[in-house]
C-alpha cells in the first residue's frame, strides 16, 4: 500500500546525513548537524557536543544558529575543563567568549545573555566565586528581560549546580527548582525530567515549587 501524502516519516540523524550527502544538500547537512548538537547540549551531554563540533567548521555567516553554536561549544568546553583541566578546553571557552562579545555588539538583545553565561562559566573555572555568582545572576536577569526562556532556564540550572558544588545547598535547591519551573514554561519536558532526577539525587526530596 502507498503512503498518504500527509504521513510524517521520521528519519534518524544518520539517515538525514546520508540523504544530504547523496544529494549534496549542504544546507540540510549543516542543519542536521546543528539540530543534533543542540539536542545533546540541552540534555547536558557536553562531550558529545564537542565531538560533533569537529564535524563541521563554522560557516562564518551572521546567523543566530552560529551564535548559538558558539555558546553551546563554549559552555561545553568550560564545563568539561573544570573536570579535566585540559588547557585546550579552556582556550576554546575563552575563544567562544571573545566571539560572543563581537556578536553582542551586533545585537545586545539577542546575544547578551549568552555572553554573560560564558563569562560566568569562565569565572567559575578560575575559582572566582563571587564574580561567577554575580555573572550567573546577571545571565538570568538578561535572559528574562530579553525573553530567552531557554537560556534563563539553563542559567538557573548551571547556577544551581555551581551553588551546590560550592557549599550553598539551599540556594542550589532554589535555583534548580527555578530551572524546572522555567524549563516547563519553555516546554522542555526532557529537561524537566532530567532536573527532577537530579534534585532527587542531590536533595533526597521531590523538587519544591518556588
Amino acid at each position: 500500500t502507498g503512503r498518504s501524502s500527509d504521513e510524517v516519516v521520521m528519519k534518524t540523524y544518520e539517515e538525514l546525513d546520508e540523504i544530504g550527502k547523496k544529494g549534496k544538500h549542504l544546507h540540510l547537512l549543516y542543519q542536521n548537524f546543528y539540530n543534533e548538537m543542540m539536542g545533546h547540549f540541552w540534555i547536558g551531554d557536553y562531550a558529545k557536543v564537542l565531538e560533533l563540533s569537529k564535524k563541521y567548521k563554522p560557516t562564518g555567516h551572521k546567523r543566530i544558529v552560529e551564535a548559538n553554536r558558539i555558546v553551546f561549544e563554549g559552555v561545553a568546553s568550560l564545563n568539561l575543563a573544570r573536570n579535566t583541566y585540559q588547557a585546550n578546553l579552556r582556550n576554546n571557552g575563552e575563544g567562544a567568549l571573545k566571539k560572543m562579545l563581537k556578536w553582542e555588539k551586533l545585537s545586545k538583545w539577542n546575544f547578551q545573555c549568552g555572553t554573560i553565561l560564558l563569562r560566568a562559566e569562565l569565572h567559575y573555572l578560575d575559582g572566582e566565586i563571587d564574580l561567577a555568582s554575580t555573572a550567573y545572576k546577571a545571565t538570568i536577569a538578561s535572559a528574562r528581560a530579553h525573553k530567552f526562556t531557554n537560556y534563563e532556564a539553563l542559567a538557573h540550572e548551571l547556577y544551581g549546580t555551581f551553588c551546590v558544588e560550592n557549599g550553598m545547598t539551599e540556594e542550589g535547591e532554589i535555583q534548580h527548582s527555578m530551572a524546572i519551573e522555567t524549563y516547563e514554561k519553555w516546554g522542555a519536558t526532557k529537561n524537566v525530567e532530567k532536573m527532577e532526577l537530579l534534585m532527587k539525587k542531590l536533595y533526597s526530596a521531590k523538587p519544591t515549587s518556588v
